[in-house]
């Protein structure tokens, strides 16, 4: 079966052939992507079109929208299914979509497992080649017939065959509202209700008021006498999604009733994706909490001894950061310390980050060499790195007697040295790229430099990731460096909590509502000699 896949979105292609390798690895799926509708149109054009089983497109896209990308297919490819990829709860689109004789509908995020199976239902027979593909791969909608005429059920058996045989409708019938409710009570699954409204036992306006009461996810129609305007507006106004008259015409029946299936199946993919992404919220707290536990919250790593001042703090962009610093008693002597940006944001982030961190923290414990240390971590990190994440880092050894700082830079931004007098000077980027990226151990020439400098009593060190440097206002303007080189001035002699307290507050004034895009980390270090 050969997909088309129509979306801006870079992570896309390798979203896909991830989520589905094992059904690329059998032959079952074969994908291409366009990253436009125009890309897609001239993919289409210079091929034959039955090539592609299906069309999946997004609706919001630059250029040709999702919208007009699928009132194009439909007049060049009336055969072709197309599906359209919403977001939660954008029903204008969705509407707009259907209007445009949309195939099928999946919600973002994503649900793979159901997207498969929506595939499964749209590729024709002939691209199976052979397959056999289980009816139960394709899950039915349950619809409840509710009407006290014995001949109604044999006329829909009979209408809706080819759907019942493929699997696509499941329909259950009672003669009141009463028998009604019990199915329901039974079968959770059922969704779609038919019900008339004149019916021994329990009406219809009461049945749909019971329903009402259900609290779950229906979408019902209604079936009146011709001109029972009354009941029908009393019908909506419970609830009734739409309505037919007597006598049924069933080929109204059909378009009513494929309508309102689309719309519950629309909504139902909502509300699992609604639910999916509390669940989501809930682990990203869980992770954000168990992250913060990485990060250290004792800046005394020398108890008794007071030659050394340390702060940092981290704020993420989301839930969970790709930002980390550290710090680390090496020896009585030597401290290490670090500050580091991962690539990326977001979980995959985050995970890279604690393997970094823990990488890095361990390797530095048994080398004495910032830069054979930052060397070996760029291995390990190198090695089975198919995620192609890499990580920017800032690492230095103080000897706390002495004040001499040892270091590597690998890519990161520089730090400043602020000496007690006010007077601020940015430590020389001298080259090192970030690690991840180069096994520097299998070069004859390394990459990177170690370097030395002496800070004097009372100078301190701030470190910082580029959320700093990079934070951006309503207009597209970088914060400055010169703003923020006078406000590290301003604190040379103040505590360093009040320093990053007051830097970010800046941050937030300078960007003016914009909202912070990328993790912003502080590490500040003060070697008073004592």
């Amino acid at each position: 079966m050969k997909i088309l896949v129509v979306d801006d979105e870079k992570a896309t292609e390798s979203l896909f052939t991830q989520r589905f390798k094992e059904e690329i690895k059998q032959g079952l799926f074969e994908f291409s992507f366009a990253s436009s509708g125009e890309e897609a149109l001239d993919k289409l054009s210079h091929q034959d079109s039955t090539n592609a089983t299906l069309i999946l497109s997004d609706i919001n896209m630059p250029g040709i929208s999702g919208l007009q990308l699928l009132k194009s297919l439909k007049n060049l490819y009336p055969e072709m299914p197309v599906m359209m990829v919403t977001a939660y709860g954008d029903e204008a689109n969705h509407m707009k979509a259907m209007a445009y004789k949309a195939d099928g509908f999946i919600n973002k995020p994503i649900d793979f497992a159901a997207l498969k199976d929506k595939i499964i239902k749209y590729g024709p027979d002939k691209e199976s080649k052979g397959r056999h593909v289980p009816q139960s791969s394709v899950i039915p909608n349950k619809i409840l017939v509710v009407d006290d005429e014995p001949a109604l059920e044999a006329l829909i058996r009979q209408k809706f065959r080819q759907q019942i045989k493929n699997n696509e409708m499941e329909f259950h019938f009672a003669s009141n509202g009463v028998e009604a409710l019990k199915f329901i009570e039974q079968d959770p699954d059922i969704g779609i209700i038919l019900t008339d409204i004149n019916m021994p036992e329990m009406d219809g306006l009461t049945f749909l008021s019971k329903l009402k009461e259900k609290k779950r996810l229906f979408r019902s129609i209604v079936i009146s006498a011709y001109g029972d305007m009354e009941n029908i507006r009393a019908a909506m106004n419970l609830g009734a999604s739409d309505f037919i008259t007597k006598p049924i015409d069933l080929k109204d029946l059909a378009t009513t009733l494929e309508k309102i299936t689309d719309q519950y199946n629309f909504l139902k993919e909502g509300a699992i994706a609604q639910n999916r992404i509390i669940e989501y919220k809930k682990e990203l707290e869980i992770a954000s909490y168990i992250q913060q536990t990485f990060i250290p919250h004792n800046f005394n790593p020398y108890p008794g001894n007071k030659s050394v001042e340390i702060f940092g703090k981290m704020f993420p962009a989301k839930e969970v950061s790709g930002d980390f610093f550290d710090f680390f008693p090496i020896t009585a002597e030597r401290l290490g310390f670090v500050i580091a940006d991962v690539s990326g944001k977001g979980v995959p982030a985050a995970l890279f980050m604690v393997m970094s961190k823990t990488l890095l923290r361990s390797t530095a414990l048994t080398n004495p060499s910032p830069k054979s240390c930052v060397q070996q971590v760029s291995h390990y990190l190198c090695y089975n790195n198919e995620s192609m994440m890499f990580v920017t880092s800032f690492y230095g050894v103080l000897n706390i007697k002495t004040g001499e700082v040892v270091y590597c830079d690998a890519g990161h931004h520089p730090p400043y040295i602020l000496s007690a007098d006010g007077n601020l000077q940015q430590i020389p980027k001298d080259g090192g790229i970030a690690l991840g990226i180069i096994d520097d151990l299998e070069r004859e020439h390394s990459l990177y430099v170690e370097k030395k400098i002496q800070l004097q009593k009372g100078d301190s060190i701030i470190l910082f990731t580029d959320g700093v440097t990079e934070a951006i206002n309503k207009k597209g303007e970088i914060y400055p460096k010169e703003r923020l080189e006078n406000l590290i001035r301003r604190h040379a002699r103040q505590d360093f909590s009040l320093l990053v307290s007051n830097l970010k507050n800046d941050l937030t004034d300078f960007s003016e509502g914009q909202g912070q895009y990328d993790d912003i980390t502080l590490l500040c270090i003060r070697w008073k000699g004592e």
